[in-house]
């Protein structure tokens, strides 16, 4: 690790681009992050909330279930009217609307 920080971190540090060391349980590591839900900007009133909902495997209501759980609870954080769509998409297809 440090001579990757004396390498590259003066280029990878200002783009937040550093490696992180993994330690600790990595099964407990890889469920934290599952689970997580990646909000990003693409500009200052553009922000976009990204979430994995399900796998191809799952079922239909599986899916659904899902996707109204998640969708409630951006909508308990953010008003409702700041929300303008909402799309769901396969990992490599395109995005269907859905509001």
């Amino acid at each position: 690790m440090g001579a990757v920080a004396k390498s590259l971190g003066q280029v990878l540090g200002k783009r937040g681009k550093l490696p992180k060391p993994i330690t600790g349980n990595l099964a407990e590591l890889l469920e934290r992050s599952k689970k997580t839900v990646r909000i990003a900007s693409k500009g200052k009133y553009l922000p976009v909330a990204q979430a994995l909902i399900g796998t191809e495997a799952m079922s239909l209501d599986d899916l659904v279930e899902n996707a109204e759980t998640v969708y409630e609870a951006v909508k308990n954080k953010v008003n409702e009217g700041n929300i303008k769509s909402v799309y769901v998409k396969l990992t490599m297809g395109r995005p269907a609307r859905i509001v």
